[in-house]
C-alpha cells in the first residue's frame, strides 16, 4: 500500500517512515509537514493511505482531510493525535478519516490501522 506521511515534526515523519519501510507491503511515497502539502502531495503522488497529524500549523489535519476526501472520496485517511484525545479523534472521523491513532500507542496499532484500510484501486481519480 502506498502511504503518504503528514506531520509537522520531521523526527516523527522520519521514525514513521523507517517503521513502515520495514513492512514488506507498505511503501512511503512521500512526506509533508502542512495541511496544504497533504492536499498537494495527495494529488501528485496518489497514495492509497494518508497518515495525517490532526494538529498541523495553518490548515489543520481535520480541514486537510475534509479537502482530500472531497476530491478523492475513496482514499483512506488515518488521523494521528499526540495523546488519546477523544475530541480530536471525533473531529477527524467526522471529516471522513477511517481511524484515529494515538502517537503514544504501540506502533503495531498504527500498522494494523493502515492494513485495515480498504484497498480500492479506483480510489484515486484524475481531477477535472
Amino acid at each position: 500500500m502506498r502511504v503518504l506521511l503528514v506531520d509537522n515534526h520531521q523526527l516523527v515523519r522520519q521514525v514513521l517512515a523507517r517503521v513502515l519501510a520495514a513492512e514488506p507491503d507498505l511503501i512511503v511515497v512521500g512526506q509533508g509537514a502542512t495541511g496544504q502539502e497533504a492536499i498537494d502531495l495527495t494529488r501528485q503522488l496518489q497514495p492509497e493511505v494518508v497518515l495525517i497529524n490532526v494538529r498541523l500549523i495553518g490548515l489543520s489535519g481535520v480541514d486537510a482531510t475534509r479537502a482530500i476526501l472531497a476530491e478523492f472520496p475513496g482514499l483512506c485517511v488515518i488521523g494521528m493525535t499526540l495523546v488519546d484525545n477523544q475530541e480530536e479523534a471525533r473531529a477527524i472521523r467526522e471529516a471522513g478519516a477511517a481511524a484515529c491513532i494515538s502517537k503514544s500507542g504501540p506502533l503495531k496499532d498504527l500498522v494494523a490501522a493502515i492494513r485495515a484500510c480498504p484497498r480500492r484501486p479506483t480510489a484515486i481519480s484524475t481531477p477535472r
